[in-house]
């Protein structure tokens, strides 16, 4: 019996994952529409939702791969492998993903700054994606318009790993 509840739970959690991202994807489509026009300043509200969002995307993968095995409590840093060794994932794809792991680590150890650990892990894991104005003491958001294209590349991910026990 035991085994048949895990069974269900873990096929729940996928369908838990995939509605949460769904909803993500619609929060995303409201806050892109609430976007003032290019160049304009951003209220903190819209980016605060920002920011929030883009931490979700991350933590929705996090939550399947620990439910899943593939990683344990404080073993976050697998998340950038498990990225890299996916066989869905383009050579660029792969550099979103990875690119907003690191930035959701920013948001939420580091104050939402760049640091040099940022930097140098960008030098180091990155092959396909060039990030531009990118300095120590900035903010670390990314664009908003973005969040769609995140949202879908963990959906694919998320389907990989779900796929492939």
């Amino acid at each position: 019996m035991t085994n048949n509840v895990g069974l269900y739970v873990m096929n729940d959690v996928y369908g838990w994952v995939k509605s949460d991202l769904k909803t993500l994807k619609k929060w995303s489509r409201t806050l892109i529409s609430k976007l003032p026009p290019a160049g304009s300043m951003i209220s903190g509200e819209l980016y605060l939702q920002n920011n929030t969002i883009q931490i979700e995307i991350i933590s929705q993968l996090e939550y399947f791969l620990k439910t899943k095995g593939k990683i344990k409590s404080r073993e976050q840093f697998k998340i950038v492998d498990i990225i890299k060794n996916s066989s869905s994932l383009q050579d660029l794809e792969k550099d979103h993903l990875i690119l907003l792991f690191f930035v959701r680590h920013t948001i939420c150890h580091n104050g939402g700054h760049y640091d040099k650990e940022f930097i140098n892990n960008c030098e180091k894991h990155l092959k396909k994606l060039k990030i531009e104005r990118v300095k120590e003491g900035l903010l670390s958001s990314l664009p908003p318009d973005e969040l769609l294209l995140y949202i879908d590349l963990t959906g694919k991910l998320i389907d990989e790993i779900n796929n492939n026990p």
